[in-house]
């Protein structure tokens, strides 16, 4: 026992000998207890707009979702979303969001004004995006897929995040398990005349069919619609003024 006390922590300074005369004298050391720091979300720098994404699951596989927010350097949200997949692992609703906000932001006006940085609290996720050829063959299809995407999409790079630093992608994804409709948010202070926020395009979601939608139809509605808005208001203003 004394041989075996002394194999399993071999920086006590007691000899076997002194562990057998005297057992009660030995004091194991205790395990050094890593605390993480608190590390909160942190403000993207100026021409830089932040994707936080993540997925979520209930089982090995089971029910899933996918949420993300994207949010500029003055921590303003640009698009936040929140779908259910319906059954998948893990692994395979975190590389999912990560092809969600890929398509997101390459249907968004912004995408040759900034740059895009993603924020992952997986190690896996962020090592097959950088590197395909490490990537599972039961998820290879969509990191392909991502590889396509990201030959779109001029200047980008992902890191690796603490969980605390994601918590709102996290809440999303979670709640995106058991949502039947699809919740696309989108701020656009890009055009005049109307309200910031695109709020409740679930009803665009429904028009078009929840999946399979390529968003940028949903852009060229809002696009045309507030446009049409936007002149025809001008146009109502000067047939006014010269009565």
């Amino acid at each position: 026992m004394a041989s075996w006390i002394k194999a399993k922590w071999p920086r006590l300074q007691v000899g076997i000998m002194d562990m057998l005369r005297c057992p009660d004298e030995i004091v194991v050391p205790s395990k050094t207890i890593k605390n993480r720091p608190f590390t909160g979300w942190s403000k993207p720098v100026v021409r830089e707009l932040k994707f936080n994404v993540d997925g979520a699951s209930v089982g090995k596989p089971g029910p899933a979702g996918i949420g993300g927010i994207l949010r500029d350097y003055l921590g303003n949200v640009r698009i936040k979303f929140s779908k259910s997949i319906r059954v998948a692992e893990l692994n395979l609703a975190e590389i999912m969001a990560v092809k969600e906000s890929f398509i997101l932001f390459l249907a968004a006006p912004w995408l040759h004004n900034n740059v895009l940085s993603f924020e992952r609290d997986s190690k896996n996720v962020v090592s097959w995006v950088l590197d395909p050829n490490s990537a599972p063959w039961r998820v290879m299809n969509i990191v392909l897929h991502i590889e396509n995407l990201k030959t779109q999409v001029m200047n980008w790079k992902i890191t690796h995040i603490f969980r605390e630093s994601s918590q709102d992608a996290d809440s999303l994804a979670k709640a995106g398990i058991n949502r039947r409709k699809d919740l696309l948010t989108i701020m656009d202070n890009l055009f005049p005349f109307g309200s910031r926020w695109v709020q409740h395009a679930e009803v665009l979601l429904g028009l078009f069919g929840s999946h399979g939608l390529d968003y940028r139809c949903i852009w060229k509605l809002i696009v045309w619609f507030r446009c049409v808005a936007f002149y025809s208001f001008w146009i109502l203003v000067y047939f006014v003024l010269s009565v």
